[in-house]
């Protein structure tokens, strides 16, 4: 653009301008320092809403993860009962409070405990920073990197690499093998002792953990106020909108559950399976010229989708009962869904999830169905067609 263009454009945006209405009330003289103190208290504030529902999801759902090993027996790992941190799985506007409000450092330390575990009746506590995890010395280590190690007793470690910064929207609460690697062999035999020395400030402390199996799907915090929760075949996503919706930790182990059975089930990849037929016709239809925008390909993937998500719901509920969570309510879930999201309650033809009705009346059948089975003594096993 020449100068005396841009100078037309400026004095037309200025004349704009002084045709714009302006507010008549006053607006409140503000301290740049205040305001930045105030800026940390609601990070902080923040930070530590993200930490306490992170905790709240791990609480809930490694019990399930253990007690749906006989549903995911292709999927298993050794479970340990705690979880780690460092500063560098924090998003960047996060990183200075976590270290001047939590002293979390870029060394990966302990966040959490579950109390069922066998971490807890070690002596292990949260803050205490790995040093060494089975003689493998960790200092200056990654957090993927340890928990590896972890993970995959078998594992050895490389030449040190950088720390690797996690998404800035989701936050681990399952200590998480990289990803893009061939997956371990299914373990056999019972779970390995983990041997740990940690710096409780600056005492050297040996602990020896004792393991659990229990199905390793990875479990994230996801930072959206989103009511959603989903996974994808290796992973299971909650939203914090989901979180807050799910008022009582047995509401949200029911949707945990239903996630765990989505995995292991193998209704991702079914799904995949089902959407190549419809692939091949979207790019036969493109060949002459038509944009589908891949409508075909969501169709057909959509095949058999109420029936997947209503099969998650019966394999879910199977899986709180195994792992002790009160059932009896699990339905009331869905009615509150429904009044909440009214968009719920009616039933559509393409809607990939049934209603919330549907819902609510099947796992009513399903939870008696359970009880039953209680009462008589019987495996609690999802029945086949």
């Amino acid at each position: 653009m020449e100068i005396k263009e841009k100078l037309v454009f400026a004095l037309f945006f200025a004349a704009l301008l002084s045709a714009s209405c302006a507010p008549t009330l006053k607006r409140a003289e503000l301290s740049p320092d205040i305001v930045a103190a105030e800026r940390e208290k609601q990070l902080h504030l923040a930070l530590s809403e993200q930490i306490a529902q992170s905790n709240r999801l791990s609480e809930v759902s490694w019990p399930l993860l253990k007690a749906a090993t006989g549903f995911c027996e292709k999927q298993i790992s050794f479970h340990y009962g705690f979880a780690l941190h460092s500063k560098s799985v924090y998003a960047e506007k996060f990183r200075d409070t976590v270290a001047a409000k939590f002293g979390i450092s870029d060394e990966v330390s302990v966040r959490y405990i579950h109390p069922q575990f066998p971490a807890a009746q070690t002596g292990l506590k949260t803050g205490d920073k790995i040093l060494k995890v089975n003689e493998n010395d960790v200092k200056g280590r990654s957090i993927e990197e340890v928990a590896e190690l972890i993970l995959n007793p078998a594992a050895k470690l490389k030449e040190p690499s950088k720390v690797i910064s996690l998404e800035d929207t989701t936050f681990p609460v399952y200590p998480m093998p990289p990803s893009g690697q061939a997956d371990p062999p299914v373990p056999q035999g019972p779970p390995p002792a983990l041997n740990l020395e940690i710096d409780r400030g600056g005492q050297v402390i040996p602990i020896k953990v004792e393991g659990v199996k229990a199905c390793k799907y990875r479990v994230l915090y996801v930072e959206s106020d989103v009511v959603n929760a989903f996974a994808d075949g290796q992973n299971i996503m909650f939203t914090s909108g989901m979180l807050r919706f799910a008022n009582s930790d047995s509401e949200l182990a029911l949707v945990i559950g239903h996630e765990i059975a989505h995995n292991a089930l193998g209704h991702i990849d079914m799904k995949r399976v089902n959407s190549i037929p419809g692939l091949i016709l979207d790019l036969a239809i493109a060949v002459v010229g038509i944009n589908t925008h891949g409508l075909f390909t969501q169709l057909a993937g959509n095949a058999f989708s109420q029936d997947f998500e209503a099969e998650a719901d019966y394999m879910g509920l199977y899986i709180l009962a195994k792992s002790g969570a009160g059932i009896s309510h699990a339905a009331d879930f869905w009615r509150r869904l429904g009044a909440t999201h009214p968009g719920s309650i009616n039933t559509q033809m393409n809607a990939s999830h049934p209603s919330s009705p549907e819902r609510f009346v099947a796992i009513e059948k399903h939870v008696q169905e359970i009880e039953e089975k209680k009462a008589r003594g019987k495996p609690l096993l999802p029945e086949k067609k």
